[in-house]
């Protein structure tokens, strides 16, 4: 019993992502950002983007956006920043 208390100790640690109402990938990342603190420049620094790639994905303006290959790859370097579960954003968001 205690072993279990543990493991769900350490689930809770890494947010879920909001499954309550389907959210964009741009939105599901961009509540992330605000929770976190961060802006669109902060993103950009920290992962070596530019600032008006990372507003495009933040904002689902798909035409501005990577092709799928790259934003799969963003996903995964995004996910430990925002603190999101990575496996969780690969399932709903792939493409």
């Amino acid at each position: 019993m205690k072993d279990q208390t543990v493991l769900d100790k350490q689930m809770d640690r890494s947010p879920q992502i909001d499954t309550a109402e389907e959210l964009t990938l741009g939105q599901t990342l961009s509540r992330a950002a605000d929770r976190q603190g961060l802006t669109a420049g902060d993103l950009a620094s920290m992962l070596n983007l530019n600032v008006k790639l990372v507003e495009a994905i933040l904002e689902d303006r798909t035409a501005d956006a990577p092709p799928a290959v790259y934003l799969r790859a963003y996903i995964k370097s995004w996910a430990p920043v925002l603190k999101l579960d990575i496996e969780q954003l690969k399932r709903r968001y792939a493409r």
